[in-house]
């Protein structure tokens, strides 16, 4: 098994939490320290230099704030940028790109609410936007730095194709996986060595490979909610 980490250059952020504030060197997040309803939530990101809402678009991303509100004295939920646009039934990201379909949502989610956020546990879920909550803050410019975190199995392919999202020449596993960090869709790969063709493989694609001597597989680590 290896632990495969990518970077494309490197990243220090600060992050505040409420009682509890630290310096991480991979994502560019920070939590508001005071409550507030959604739309505030919004300002106040604003105004701490931030786009606005942070966007959790990759496992690495969500593991990564998950991590963090562990070590908060206070357990509490917090907004993230996710928003149903007025009189859309689509779920959208702020930065606007489209949601993954294996997101850790909570259980009977109402069909209408606007506002996205996460509970203590981190599963997420739409809301009024009326409750004071912590507030995620995240930029949507061009990512400086791109993560793949997962296993990688040598001489095995996948077997489920059915979700795939590209495939390409490439000149080495290690730029396929590097490839895979960088689409926040993207679960499986499969890197033929002997024809160097890179195939991702999106969300929904089983974890079940077979031995084939040309491949090497990357299974990508998965959202996992705390409970």
């Amino acid at each position: 098994m290896a632990h495969i980490q990518v970077w494309t250059t490197a990243l220090v952020a600060m992050l505040a939490v409420p009682s509890l504030s630290q310096q991480f060197s991979v994502m560019n997040f920070t939590f508001s320290k005071t409550k507030q309803k959604a739309r505030q939530s919004q300002m106040v990101c604003k105004d701490l230099g931030y786009d606005g809402l942070g966007v959790l678009s990759t496992p690495e991303a969500y593991a990564h704030v998950l991590r963090i509100t562990s070590f908060w004295p206070e357990k509490a939920g917090f907004y993230v940028g996710i928003q149903r646009p007025s009189g859309s039934t689509r779920l959208m990201w702020d930065d606007g790109s489209v949601l993954p379909t294996d997101l850790p949502w909570a259980d009977n989610q109402p069909a209408d609410e606007p506002w996205g956020a996460a509970d203590t546990a981190g599963h997420l879920l739409m809301v009024t936007g009326s409750y004071k909550k912590y507030a995620l803050c995240g930029n949507y410019g061009t990512p400086t730095m791109t993560e793949a975190y997962g296993t990688t199995l040598h001489g095995h392919k996948p077997v489920d194709t059915r979700f795939r999202l590209s495939e390409s020449k490439t000149s080495s596993y290690f730029e396929c996986v590097v490839m895979c960090s960088q689409d926040n869709l993207c679960r499986l790969v499969d890197f033929r060595a002997d024809i160097f063709t890179c195939t991702l493989l999106g969300p929904g694609t089983l974890n079940v490979t077979t031995e084939n001597s040309a491949s090497t597989t990357f299974i990508r680590v998965k959202f996992k909610a705390l409970t």
